[in-house]
């Protein structure tokens, strides 16, 4: 991969795409069809995932909650890194 002009991001972005995709489309579909104990003799019945992840109001808080305090976090990091570098390099405009 060093011999290729690919930014090292891009490569990392496109290798969590694949990632993905091999899950959602060749492993969950494989574990969807394999016996189990649970899930009325399915091993892991990712339809049920799904509607129960959709309708889950305390979910919906959680994820909010966490996107809430991401964002504030990011919002922190950029005021202190600004007020660093003006403190820093005053000259700068």
């Amino acid at each position: 991969m060093a011999d290729l002009a690919i930014p090292a991001l891009q490569i990392v972005g496109w290798e969590g795409v694949f990632g993905t995709a091999m899950m959602v489309f060749i492993l969950l579909p494989i574990v969807y069809f394999l016996p189990g104990m649970d899930g009325g003799g399915l091993h892991e019945n990712s339809i049920e995932t799904l509607h129960v992840s959709a309708s889950s109001q305390s979910l919906h808080h959680f994820a909010s909650c966490i996107t809430t305090c991401r964002l504030k976090l990011f919002s922190c990091k950029l005021h202190v890194s600004w007020g660093k570098s003006s403190f820093m390099f005053p000259e700068c405009p």
